[in-house]
């Protein structure tokens, strides 16, 4: 080499051992210039620049070496190299053809191989690549750690951890074994025995951005939202600068640009945790994001839309409705059955979307409940539930469980989900022959403890809401499969045989739009519980910041259920009646702020919405008193908050749906003796709110007597006369099931 050019190397060596890479790489660049041909400096100029992170100019310079050593393996290899850290893991695979055509084989350069086809999504070949790279190298650790990744994305998980098994037999130390075997749990459904692996990995190698992004989703399996979060944030700030976005895009097959996998992953993460932690102005920021820089992610534009509506933000509400009903009729995944229960207003809608999550997300199962008949002298029901503690099922259940007849059911409660016991808990335990706290078994090991206890009839209260279980039904360890109460809409799940409903929720002729078999109550199909307690506090309008002698209506549905549309109307409602408030439950901030200005935009002073935050039961039936009128919302109505208003005394005026979701309301009035307060257009709805303020206000009083007079003999707040309608179910359809 030329004296200048070697004197630039020893700076360029100095500044290495002082780890100032990019110091390194411009006197690399220097020297290179002095000698343009020279193979061994543009090599070495461009591995420099490859430590330094500037990986599309580090596969620049490798280029120009391959050019100049066709024949060179190493030279290809490295060209590979630079390429997949640059983003271009096609660009990368086509040096390995010419590593292939160069008779090149060995443990390195399969694995290499088999890293960008997994970057690719090309599992199949990854995996044949991991196979060859164990078989040349039999005592190879990281080679089986990567045939177990291989695996674990062809969801062969067992296989999986075999091999990851395997490699930490051979290295205990190897962090990638001890973080692909976590990973591998928690798909599992494993999620403590995946955190203990990932923080072994950590132990190993706390720089590892991936690591603590799949720490974070085990985390927020466990329940730990805040812990989940901070483990987000730890992996965003560690990413690899290779996988960073650059002007919004992500550079990958070439000229291509598409979002690396578990970056958007970590960043749907974040946004979710957000909103669990109640933090709506950076979640409602954090969903823009990542659809900003992959708009086609599954399920985002769902949760975004549901967390806009969360914070009541509606600038462009229509527009996220539109995108999702479209792309759902086109057979995308862009909202989950939750999202789709409370936005939409087509029940054959709902039914395709339910059906396309569980056919992504359920596996079939092999049935362990196969035919046989049980000999038991009671039959044997079990609840499942995420649910059992302070929640408007439980509100709705507990006396249902209280009034089962223990000498014909031996009672099971299932109870999912991480969230700690309470009150409810400890009430409704008492009602079950046996409480099992499943949150932490998997779907196979509830399954398998079901079929080993002989369950005649498993009733699932929960759907697709928050920690449901759905993969539990798909081994089908009880004969009856029952869908009940926690979710108003189909489950779109095979192994579900019924869903419990009413003819008003679902009218003859409407239940082609629901995968189960529908049968029906002879009243409405929700229950109440007749003990409720109502807090008898000497509460006053000025303790909530009501007007005295004002119209009270008000609406305490999740602010999720209100749409720009609903609060039109209302707003023409108050413009009609004078002095009226519109009395709201404040569960955010952003949502207050967001109403208010709404208000003003439609000529409403926006101190005629008053807000008020959520109080214990008692005390928030006990408020209700002091409303006039309370006001349903659609395409989703109140639901539990419907039987809250009815159960304190409050009218309650909805108009009828076209789905499950959106009729509830009008199946509880008919059972409460006010089907008066049922209204078949919106129009109607909102000549009755005004007429019912004003010119009608003796025919609001006089329901509002009739409900108080007659409350306690109503089909509504019967729970003794429902529950034994809900055996008799149970007891029917386990006879059909022998008898089939």
């Amino acid at each position: 080499m030329a004296p200048e050019s070697t004197e630039l190397i020893a700076l360029a060596q100095r500044s290495l051992q002082e780890q100032d890479f990019a110091t390194a790489a411009d006197l690399m660049d220097q020297a290179a210039a002095t000698e343009p041909g020279n193979f061994d400096l543009l090599q070495m100029a461009g591995v420099i620049h490859s430590l330094a992170g500037k990986h599309l100019r580090a596969a620049h310079l490798l280029q120009q070496v391959a050019d100049l050593a066709p024949a060179s393996p190493e030279a290809h290899a490295n060209l590979a190299r630079a390429l997949w850290r640059a983003g271009r893991p096609a660009d990368a695979l086509s040096c390995h053809a010419r590593l292939d055509e160069l008779g090149v084989q060995d443990v390195a350069t399969e694995l290499d191989r088999a890293t960008l086809l997994s970057e690719m999504e090309r599992f199949e070949e990854a995996l044949e690549s991991c196979v060859r790279a164990t078989q040349q190298a039999p005592g190879h650790a990281p080679a089986w750690s990567a045939r177990g990744s291989a695996l674990h994305e062809l969801e062969k998980y067992e296989d999986a951890l075999q091999c990851f098994e395997h490699a930490l037999a051979l290295d205990p130390a190897l962090a990638s074994a001890w973080a692909n075997k976590a990973l591998t749990l928690h798909m599992l459904q494993q999620y403590g025995a995946a955190m203990s692996h990932h923080e072994r990995a950590l132990d190993l190698e706390s720089g590892n951005a991936r690591t603590w992004s799949n720490c974070g989703a085990s985390l927020l399996r466990l329940g730990q939202s805040q812990q989940a979060l901070d483990c987000c944030d730890k992996a965003l700030a560690l990413w690899p600068q290779h996988a960073l976005p650059a002007g919004g895009q992500f550079l990958f097959e070439g000229e291509a640009s598409r979002p690396h996998r578990q970056y958007i992953a970590t960043l749907f993460n974040r946004a979710n945790l957000l909103l669990n932690l109640d933090r709506h102005d950076d979640a409602m920021e954090a969903y823009a994001r990542l659809l900003e820089l992959a708009p086609e992610t599954d399920y985002a534009p769902g949760a975004a839309l549901f967390s806009f509506r969360t914070g009541c933000n509606w600038n462009e509400d229509e527009a996220w409705l539109q995108r999702l009903v479209r792309d759902s009729n086109e057979g995308k995944h862009v909202q989950q059955p939750f999202v789709a229960m409370i936005a939409m207003d087509d029940p054959a809608l709902q039914r395709s979307v339910a059906e396309r999550f569980v056919e992504r997300h359920v596996e079939p199962r092999q049935a362990l409940w196969s035919g046989e008949h049980y000999r038991h002298e009671r039959l044997r029901v079990a609840y499942l539930s995420a649910d059992f503690r302070r929640h408007p099922t439980a509100y709705l259940a507990a006396g249902v469980f209280e009034h089962h007849d223990r000498s014909r059911l031996e009672l099971t409660a299932v109870a999912l989900g991480t969230r700690p016991p309470d009150e409810m808990t400890g009430r409704i335990r008492k009602s079950f022959d046996h409480f099992i706290d499943a949150g932490t078994m998997d779907d196979g090991e509830i399954a398998a403890l079901l079929r080993e206890r002989e369950i005649d009839v498993l009733v699932d209260l929960m759907g697709h809401s928050k920690d449901s279980r759905p993969g539990v039904f798909a081994w089908r360890p009880a004969p009856v499969h029952v869908a009940w109460l926690g979710y108003p809409g189909t489950s779109g799940l095979g192994a579900m045989d019924f869903l419990l409903a009413d003819r008003h929720v679902i009218p003859p002729g409407q239940q082609a739009h629901y995968t189960e078999q529908v049968v029906y109550f002879d009243a409405c199909y929700q229950c109440t519980d007749n003990t409720r307690e109502i807090a008898d506090a000497p509460l006053t309008r000025q303790q909530f910041g009501l007007p005295d002698d004002a119209f009270v209506f008000c609406c305490f549905n999740q602010p999720a259920k209100l749409t720009p549309a609903t609060f039109s109307l209302w707003m023409e409602v108050l413009a009609s009646v004078p002095g009226s408030v519109l009395w709201l439950l404040e569960d955010n901030r952003p949502q207050v702020v967001n109403l208010r200005r709404e208000a003003a935009a439609r000529g409403i002073d926006p101190q005629r919405l008053v807000f008020s935050p959520r109080l214990p039961q008692a005390l928030h039936l006990a408020r209700h008193r002091l409303a006039d009128l309370a006001l349903d919302t659609l395409p989703c109505n109140a639901h539990t908050t419907t039987s809250d208003a009815l159960w304190a005394g409050l009218p309650v005026l909805t108009c009828t749906g076209t789905t499950f979701a959106g009729r509830v309301a009008t199946s509880a009035l008919h059972a409460a003796g006010l089907p008066e307060l049922v209204c078949d257009s919106l129009q109607e709805y909102r000549r009755h709110a005004i007429a019912l303020a004003g010119s009608e206000r003796g025919k609001l009083d006089a329901l509002t007597r009739r409900l108080h007079d007659t409350r306690q003999h109503l089909p509504l707040f019967d729970t003794a006369a429902f529950t034994r309608q809900l055996e008799s179910i149970f007891a029917s359809l386990h006879a059909r099931r022998l008898a089939s």
